[in-house]
């Protein structure tokens, strides 16, 4: 079985070590790429292998998740974008299925949500 590739972009290290851990002891994903904030993915563009899909935090510092995908809307490549954030205003998550978020989960949410949302948008 092949895995789904995951791309994390969150400012906090042990976030993005927390979620590889937890994604790739369900089996079913690999962590490829993590960044630590928007702009610095966007200066790896274009990554070579690039992952199925991408798990992108709203609040980093230099580049925010709309803005980044904002910059992704301009882009050919498909991003296909879970937004995971503490945040969960309406007028935020209005704006990430606006630009190109395919998903939106609140940081509280179990595991299960995470991989329930992974494979409805990886499809």
């Amino acid at each position: 079985m092949e895995k789904t590739t995951i791309a994390i972009i969150d400012d906090h290290k042990i976030v993005r070590q927390g979620m590889k851990e937890l994604l790739e002891k369900m089996g079913a994903y690999k962590v490829t790429h993590e960044f630590e904030d928007g702009q610095a993915f966007l200066d790896a563009l274009p990554l070579e292998n690039p992952p199925d899909m991408y798990i992108l935090d709203y609040s980093m510092p230099n580049k925010n998740g709309i803005d980044l995908l904002k910059a992704l809307e301009e882009r050919p490549e498909e991003y296909k974008v879970l937004m995971l954030t503490q945040h969960f205003d309406e007028m935020i998550i209005d704006a990430a299925y606006h630009h190109g978020a395919r998903g939106f989960l609140h940081k509280n949410c179990t595991a299960h949500d995470l991989k329930f949302a992974i494979d409805i948008i990886k499809r």
